[in-house]
């Protein structure tokens, strides 16, 4: 399940890399929050657009996965930038009702064209933290 849903700017957010097993499916992600989301911290606005945070979105029991480019992409560090590279940017995402599945599409993929992602399993959790 995902806590604070409508306080994530989905659509101002990115994806950063995948992998896929059997078992589980992670999509590793860079997420703008929004004032209200509590972990939401002030920010520089000289030098930032908004409060990114670094997260997994996990999928436990995948039973559907279909768009997904390759079975994995590891997040790629950039040095240059202190940030990771985004693979594109997530332009839709729709979480089901049921908290079992989602619809993202990517747009700008760099890893592939601009993709859609149908998933659906036993659960979906967003789990904030850097990785």
């Amino acid at each position: 399940m995902i806590d604070q849903l409508d306080e994530i700017w989905w659509e101002d957010s990115w994806l950063l890399g995948w992998e896929k097993t059997d078992d589980l499916l992670v999509l590793y992600v860079d997420v703008h929050l929004r004032r209200d989301h509590p972990l939401f911290e002030p920010f520089d606005e000289k030098k930032h657009v908004g409060c990114y945070k670094t997260a997994r979105l996990s999928v436990s029991g995948p039973q559907q996965v279909s768009g997904l480019p390759s079975a994995r992409h590891d997040p790629q560090w950039n040095p240059a930038m202190d940030e990771y590279k985004d693979v594109g940017d997530i332009d839709v995402m729709n979480l089901g009702g049921d908290g079992r599945g989602f619809v993202m599409e990517v747009g700008a993929a760099k890893v592939a064209d601009s993709f859609r992602l149908e998933v659906k399993g036993r659960s979906v959790d967003l789990i904030v933290e850097a990785f």
